[in-house]
């Protein structure tokens, strides 16, 4: 007589657990797969950062302020890194287009202005390392703080909220490492960076959520309008025949009764002419 092993009973959940290592490595590839993902993909389609329904002097504003200060900021980079910190001229104007004119970007395409603007200021940080210390502000240069502001405002009004603090949290990534890399020459920069870069992010991002709600709302209210609309159709139609109905009854019994009077009123007639006609019976006398 064989007897028969019972089968092991598979976990809850279908399949043994992982361990935790596994886990937690499938976790950190989720988590840089979305980075990637938000980082590489902008939240909304390249378009003009007002409404079309604004006026025409106020749609090219934003385009003429990022032109000014482009060209401003582009003068005074290659200027301030040939005589202020010793930089060779060449490398001077290569950094300041590098670092500047993406900002003509920044109005429709933040996001792809940003992949530019951020890993050129990497470069001229290090860039900066191989001249002598001229007692100027290091790793960011006035400069790169204002071009940066201006493209930290572009991003919080086109790119969503977990872009944002990704952006956030790798600048102050890069300004502590220069801050590892040599404490003498850093100043304050890469705080000052941190601190004014989020509350520019924080300014833009506000003002996008609030723009995108007052246009949900107003795309329920044109719905809501449309289907008030449709209702009062749909019960117009409804009431028309049972008012065509509630009207044509009376005139319909008239008619009917009017009708049908005359008609009864001749078979009477001729049926008391045919009695009158008709021999009368006589019935013989009971003897």
């Amino acid at each position: 007589m064989s007897t028969a092993h019972p089968s092991p009973v598979p976990p809850s959940d279908g399949e043994p657990h992982a361990p935790l290592w596994q886990r937690a490595r499938a976790a950190v590839r989720r988590v840089l797969h979305d980075v990637v993902h938000d980082l590489t993909t902008p939240a909304e389609p390249p378009r003009a950062p007002l409404a079309p329904g604004e006026r025409r002097w106020l749609r090219r504003l934003p385009y003429f302020l990022l032109g000014v200060l482009t060209a401003i900021l582009l003068r005074v980079t290659g200027t301030m890194l040939t005589n202020g910190y010793g930089l060779h001229p060449a490398a001077s104007g290569a950094l300041a287009i590098t670092q500047v004119t993406p900002l003509l970007l920044a109005v429709r395409r933040p996001l792809q202005a940003w992949w530019i603007i951020f890993p050129a200021d990497v470069v001229g940080a290090f860039a900066l390392l191989t001249v002598p210390d001229q007692e100027q502000p290091w790793p960011w240069t006035p400069m790169v703080i204002i071009g940066y502001l201006a493209l930290s405002l572009a991003l919080g009004l086109r790119e969503g909220r977990r872009t944002l603090v990704t952006i956030w949290l790798l600048s102050r990534a890069a300004g502590a490492l220069f801050e590892l890399i040599s404490q003498d020459r850093s100043d304050g920069s890469p705080v000052l960076l941190f601190v004014l870069g989020g509350i520019m992010l924080l300014v833009g991002g506000t003002v996008r959520e609030s723009r995108d709600a007052q246009r949900r709302l107003a795309e329920v209210e044109t719905i809501s309008k449309a289907e008030r609309a449709r209702r009062t159709l749909l019960e117009e139609r409804a009431h028309r025949p049972r008012a065509a109905r509630r009207g044509g009854a009376p005139h319909v019994g008239d008619h009917g009764v009017g009708g049908q009077f005359p008609r009864t009123a001749s078979r009477s007639c001729r049926r008391r002419r045919v009695r009158s006609s008709a021999p009368s019976r006589r019935w013989p006398a009971s003897r």
